[in-house]
């Protein structure tokens, strides 16, 4: 073989060495990744499906949402120990730990109990006697410089969805979350927080009559609720804390630096 045929032929090697390996990574990666599907349900014993529920890997930053069967499926999850938490608006959470192998598929049934309301069913009309208009006027009348919404502006808006109600809150920020579902809206604050997917937004704590429903950790790594699920004819008063100082104690004051998000659930005309 000439000598000048040398070079070319192992640059020509080298390239096809080099575009081999390329073509096998992602069969390698894929090789060390597995599925987590399953059924969101009730715990009773009709096992009845709940759709819509957010189905969060927070050591992924990976959401999903059940269908309207309960279904949902978590593809390309790499092998390793994973928490499982299903939650939606109305239910408990429920946390899951599952052990996934390279290759292998896990099956969960995520029986998320329903959420027992402490409203007592009372006659909107007598103010006195609901528990949940009584912590929103002590809150008001406290005035630790939080953002109110009342009852007259949350009716006229009763068909808006949840974020354009938030969006007129000073200091307040409707961030974007990104999903498989292709995306929703979050209440968040631009204090530097470093969060989901490298962005400077750190997310408020949500309390929904008197009980905290979601509570942002240390790095955000857990994605916030979608605000939307909140439906605004629902509520009759929201409080809007818009960091520590402002957050009062009983809801974690200091423990709370993003902000703090108060609904307070309209209450039934009894039969």
């Amino acid at each position: 073989m000439p000598r000048r045929l040398l070079p070319t032929l192992s640059a020509t090697m080298a390239t096809l060495a080099m575009l081999a390996t390329l073509l096998l990574a992602p069969s390698a990666a894929r090789a060390q990744q597995g599925v987590i599907r399953g059924r969101v349900v009730t715990p009773d014993a009709t096992g009845r499906p709940v759709g819509a529920a957010e189905v969060v890997l927070p050591g992924l930053e990976r959401t999903v949402r059940s269908g309207e069967d309960g279904a949902f499926q978590v593809d390309s999850v790499p092998a390793g120990t994973h928490e499982v938490v299903a939650r939606k608006l109305g239910f408990e959470p429920v946390t899951r730990r599952v052990t996934l192998a390279a290759g292998d598929t896990v099956t969960l049934v995520l029986a998320l109990p329903v959420r027992v309301q402490a409203l007592a069913q009372v006659d909107v009309r007598d103010r006195a006697a609901a528990p949940a208009v009584r912590a929103f006027e002590r809150e008001r009348a406290i005035a630790n410089g939080g953002a109110f919404i009342s009852d007259s502006l949350l009716a006229k808006n009763q068909h808006s969805p949840m974020s354009n109600v938030l969006r007129r809150i000073p200091g307040a920020t409707i961030v974007r979350v990104p999903s498989n579902s292709g995306g929703y809206n979050a209440l968040g604050s631009s204090r530097g927080r470093q969060s989901l997917r490298g962005s400077k937004y750190c997310f408020y704590q949500i309390y929904v009559d008197g009980q905290r429903y979601f509570a942002p950790t240390s790095a955000n790594i857990e994605p916030p609720p979608d605000v939307d699920e909140f439906k605004v004819a629902d509520y009759e008063a929201i409080e809007v804390y818009r960091g520590a100082a402002q957050t009062p104690s009983q809801y974690g004051g200091t423990g709370a630096p993003c902000g703090t998000i108060l609904f307070w659930s309209r209450t039934r005309v009894a039969r």
